[in-house]
């Protein structure tokens, strides 16, 4: 595929501490796909990594990181085919300014998606999720049950949750949470006569979300399919 990767690793032999640095310039992200497979009934991925990201922590316990830097995931598909997708998005955008778990700090700059597709289809039969993910997401517990195999989507996920456990007992602080012209669709083939409506184009936004807050002021505004506005 194309992109590159560059940067410093360092690793003490003696307690497991580690530190790195890495940039990344439009990395394809196909190589996730081989897993999503083992995930899916069938699919397409599509997606791209930019990063400027430094972390240090330790091997032997997962919550002790501390991480800054960008992150940037673009061109993001997955859907029936190529030319039909159930989600995508243009760019994720997700600026850290300090996240460090074991001590209880979340302080990002800014967390924005710009174009976001989902689209959610009901048939007599499950809906386009279970479709692709087995009923109830079977294939995605079948494969997380499966310890002999490793699938590094399921991976990421539990690392994740391993991060954001403490999320809301702790420090945390967004000065920007944003989705900029969204399109969220829903279709029903289940009535007598096919129904959809869909929100577009999507606006959301909300500014110093943080812990000390006791409210959050955010806006919303989008366009309501067939007609419509939505304030």
């Amino acid at each position: 595929g194309i992109g590159d990767i560059e940067g410093k690793f360092a690793f003490n032999l003696k307690n497991s501490n580690y530190s790195l640095k890495v940039i990344v310039h439009k990395f394809d992200l196909n190589i996730i796909g081989q897993y999503i497979k083992d995930l899916s009934n069938y699919g397409n991925f599509k997606a791209f990594l930019d990063a400027d990201f430094q972390s240090k922590g330790n091997f032997k316990d997962r919550e002790n990181v501390t991480a800054s830097g960008k992150l940037k995931i673009s061109d993001f598909h997955f859907g029936k085919n190529p030319s039909d997708d159930y989600a995508s998005f243009e760019k994720l955008e997700i600026n850290i300014h300090e996240v460090s778990p074991k001590k209880l700090i979340y302080i990002y700059d800014s967390i924005t998606i710009h174009k976001p597709y989902f689209k959610f289809e009901k048939y007599d039969y499950l809906d386009n999720v279970q479709t692709v993910f087995g009923k109830a997401g079977a294939n995605v517990k079948a494969a997380n049950a499966d310890d002999a195999k490793y699938n590094l989507v399921i991976e990421i996920a539990k690392y994740i949750k391993v991060l954001s456990k403490n999320f809301l007992r702790s420090n945390y602080r967004m000065d920007r949470v944003a989705i900029y012209n969204g399109e969220l669709e829903y279709v029903d083939y289940t009535l007598n006569e096919k129904f959809s409506i869909a929100l577009k184009p999507f606006n959301f936004s909300a500014d110093s979300v943080e812990k000390q807050h006791k409210r959050v002021n955010f806006q919303i505004n989008s366009g309501i399919k067939p007609y419509g506005n939505m304030y």
